[in-house]
């Protein structure tokens, strides 16, 4: 009896001794989510496109298991891979909303692009109906003006059948 009461009280001791170094208990799960979020950002764009935000994200994961090493589960701890997992999160937002803005300057500049052709093409085309437009304007000029030269031409002619007392096939009026 005496020996299961030593065998307890030395097994009570070396557990109270893990306890307090902070062995024996799992890591809290904000510890866990913190290791996993900024290890997610160092495997994402954060890595490339957040690089200081991300540095920042790694520290406060060092500062939160120095924590975890020193005292445990406790709510510092705990406090600490929170900040730890909303850091490496702000760090892949980041980098996110750094791609999605250099995307749309992308898209901006091809879109200003095709603009730029299209108004172009069509400053071309607008130039091309123009002149077209001028030839057309010009031709039905012309062609009045031989209507008129032809009409001209026409009343000479009937003027001198008439007084030559011809009358020319398909005038009204001769008889």
């Amino acid at each position: 009896m005496f020996k299961q009461a030593i065998r307890i009280g030395v097994t009570g001791a070396a557990w109270a001794l893990c306890l307090a170094a902070g062995c024996a208990s799992a890591p809290p799960k904000e510890l866990e989510s913190a290791r996993r979020a900024v290890r997610e950002a160092q495997e994402g764009l954060a890595k490339e496109l957040t690089p200081a935000q991300l540095h920042d994200a790694e520290k406060s994961l060092k500062l939160a298991e120095a924590t975890f090493e020193a005292e445990g589960d406790t709510a510092r701890t705990r406090d600490r891979a929170y900040v730890a997992t909303r850091r490496a999160q702000l760090a892949q937002v980041q980098a996110r909303i750094h791609e999605s803005e250099t995307k749309l300057h992308e898209l901006e500049q091809q879109l200003n692009s095709g603009r730029t052709e299209k108004l172009t093409e069509l400053r071309d085309t607008y130039a091309e109906q123009r002149a077209e437009l001028a030839a057309v304007e010009r031709a039905r000029k012309d062609a009045e003006q031989r209507a008129k030269q032809l009409s001209e031409e026409l009343a000479q002619v009937a003027c001198v059948h008439g007084k030559l007392g011809h009358h020319p096939v398909g005038i009204s009026g001769a008889g």
